[in-house]
C-alpha cells in the first residue's frame, strides 16, 4: 500500500508472472485503506511564540520579532500603537509566519503602556499592558534561581518592591537536547504581591538599572 495526500494522484503499472496465471484469467481488486476515513484538514488557529505576551518589555531602539503560526498563504497584519502604519505578512506553507516591526527608543521618565494587536482574517490577538525599554537574560543556575523570598529582611524588600515599570519572565526550566520552539512562563509586573518569586539577582540588577536610566528595565 502508498498513501496519497489529498489532491495528489499516482499512475502504478502492476505486472504478473505468467507462471502464476496460467489460464490468462485474474481479477485486480483497489481499495482505500483508510476508505471509511473522510480526509479534512483543520485551520490552523492564529497563534503567537509563547514569550510574547501581555505585560511584557519590548527593547527599545531595536527591531521588534514578532512569530507565530496562521492558516497557510493567509495575511497576517501587526499593528502597534507607536507605529504610523501596520505591517502585513504572509504565513508560509507550513502557516509559519514572521514580522518584524520597527520599536522607538525609550525617553527619560516614559513609562507609558502600549499595546499591540495581530490579526488574520477574523481571529485577532491583543498585547496590552505592554512597556517600551531595556529587555535582559538573566542565566544561572541555584544562585539565580534565589529568590526575593529568602534574601536578607525579606519582609522589608518585599514591602518596599512597587515597582510596576520592572517585569520578569521566569521560564520555566526544560532540560532538551535540540531547540525548542514553546516555553512555558508568564510576565508579571514587579510588586509587594509578585516579587516574592523573582530572582533576587534579577531584580536588584533591574531596579539598580531602572534607577540609572530612569527608564523601564526587565
Amino acid at each position: 500500500y502508498f498513501t496519497l495526500l489529498p489532491g495528489e494522484s499516482r499512475q502504478v503499472h502492476i505486472s504478473f508472472d505468467a507462471a502464476l496465471l496460467p489460464d490468462g484469467r485474474y481479477q485486480l481488486l483497489v481499495e482505500p485503506y483508510n476508505h471509511a476515513a473522510v480526509a479534512t484538514r483543520t485551520a490552523l488557529p492564529l497563534t503567537l511564540a509563547s514569550p510574547l505576551q501581555s505585560n511584557m518589555v519590548i527593547q527599545q531602539g531595536k527591531p521588534f520579532t514578532i512569530w507565530g503560526h496562521a492558516e497557510p498563504g493567509e495575511a497576517v497584519r501587526v499593528d502597534a500603537d507607536w507605529l504610523s502604519g501596520a505591517v502585513t505578512v504572509h504565513a508560509d506553507d507550513s502557516g509559519a509566519f514572521t514580522a518584524i516591526v520597527a520599536v522607538p527608543a525609550a525617553r527619560r521618565g516614559d513609562f507609558r503602556e502600549h499595546s499591540l494587536t495581530v490579526a488574520c482574517g477574523s481571529e485577532l490577538q491583543t498585547l496590552s499592558h505592554l512597556l517600551i525599554g531595556e529587555v535582559w537574560f538573566c542565566s544561572g543556575q541555584s544562585n539565580m534561581q534565589f529568590s526575593m523570598a529568602t534574601v536578607l529582611d525579606s519582609t522589608a524588600e518585599i514591602a518596599a518592591a512597587d515597582h510596576p515599570a520592572i517585569r520578569l519572565f521566569n521560564a520555566g526550566l526544560n532540560f532538551s537536547d535540540h531547540v525548542v520552539e514553546e516555553i512555558s512562563g508568564s510576565w508579571v509586573p514587579c510588586s509587594p504581591k509578585t516579587v516574592r518569586g523573582f530572582s533576587a539577582v534579577g531584580y536588584y540588577f533591574a531596579r539598580k538599572l531602572q534607577q540609572t536610566l530612569d527608564a523601564v528595565s526587565y
